[in-house]
């Protein structure tokens, strides 16, 4: 009787194992994921600002991210923070107040006639030195300007030698250099000139040098070659793997599972405002006649104002959706489990590199 509680006990924890193991599996299968973005930038204004919200089963796990001037995120699990940047600044403790000594003060010294009488000695010693440094004796000022003004005149002396001395330089140059005889022009002329090489030396030379080219560049010519063979041998494989018939079936598959999928990821509310503009008129039609095409997916949520002699970008935007793990792992397993789709992986990957 003992044995059979015991592995009743064991098979009963086994299940509620197994319970919430399959419990949190279906969570995650269709508790969707949910996410909010939401952004506004005015150039005028100079503003930039964004931020993003994914959250999960009632915000058990949660990850927003922000930037304005800075980028700022936080991923939360039960609400506790498990990452977290550190652009936020922590709180700054106050600086701890400084102990305030309570020592005794030691009463001063009671100052006598005497030392007040010192003390001003001290001073008036001291005032006279200061103004004797000051002034001087009237004859040492007197020769250190005579000896002042004798430097002056020996450099004024000096400099004018040695200006003197170089214009005599100068000018010996010029008198050698014009003394020198000049070259005769006749002598270049005189010289035997090589007779010019006819038409066909000058292609018999460069028939020689393409060829030596040729032969120094032989195994970089055929790796060359090399290469634009095997590009054509890929561009025909291609070619024929987008032309066969059951690829291209494959192909129209893979188009409405992916429209599917898109349609399920695509916001349930979306607001836009966008101002756009180029200086040139035909780019901004061009990017408008785009955005008529795409502007039906949006369910009316679009709206844009053109720009078309100014050069600027603005925008407010609202996002507001949410993605189910189950079914987009349906429509994954439709396309790979659809009929040929393993073979046309297959073949591609067997295609020469």
């Amino acid at each position: 009787m003992l044995f059979l509680t015991v592995l009743k006990t064991i098979g009963l924890i086994l299940l509620i194992i197994l319970g919430i193991v399959l419990l949190l599996i279906l969570e995650v299968l269709f508790v969707p994921v949910r996410y909010q973005l939401e952004g506004v930038k005015n150039t005028a204004e100079q503003k930039l600002e964004g931020k993003a919200v994914i959250s999960w089963l009632l915000h058990i796990l949660h990850i927003s991210a922000e930037y304005n001037g800075e980028l700022n995120y936080c991923a939360r699990v039960f609400g506790i923070p498990v990452l977290r940047s550190g652009g936020k600044d922590k709180k700054e403790k106050p600086p701890r107040k400084k102990k305030v000594s309570r020592k005794k003060k030691r009463p001063a010294k009671k100052t006598t006639k005497k030392d007040r009488e010192e003390q001003e000695q001290s001073r008036q010693k001291e005032k006279t030195s200061v103004t004797e440094e000051k002034t001087g004796d009237p004859a040492e000022t007197e020769e250190n300007e005579s000896v002042k003004y004798e430097e002056m005149e020996f450099r004024i002396e000096t400099y004018e030698d040695v200006e003197a001395e170089s214009r005599a330089e100068e000018e010996s140059e010029q008198a050698e250099k014009a003394g020198e005889p000049e070259a005769d022009a006749k002598t270049v002329d005189e010289e035997e000139q090589e007779p010019e090489p006819s038409f066909l030396e000058k292609l018999y030379e460069f028939l020689g040098k393409l060829w030596e080219f040729i032969i120094k560049r032989k195994e970089k010519l055929e790796a060359l070659w090399n290469r634009l063979k095997q590009a054509g041998r890929r561009l025909d494989f291609y070619i024929e793997f987008l032309t066969n018939e059951k690829n291209q079936e494959q192909f129209r598959n893979i188009g409405r599972e992916t429209g599917k999928l898109f349609k399920h990821i695509r916001p349930k509310r979306f607001r836009c405002h966008l101002v756009f503009g180029t200086e040139e008129p035909d780019i901004t039609g061009g990017i408008l006649a785009v955005l008529a095409v795409i502007y039906p997916f949006f369910s009316g949520g679009l709206t844009v104002e053109p720009r078309f002699q100014e050069s600027i970008l603005d925008f407010e935007l609202f996002t507001k959706g949410r993605v189910r793990v189950f079914t987009v792992l349906c429509i994954l397993f439709r396309i790979y489990f659809h009929k040929g789709f393993r073979k046309m992986l297959k073949e591609y990957r067997n295609r020469e590199v």
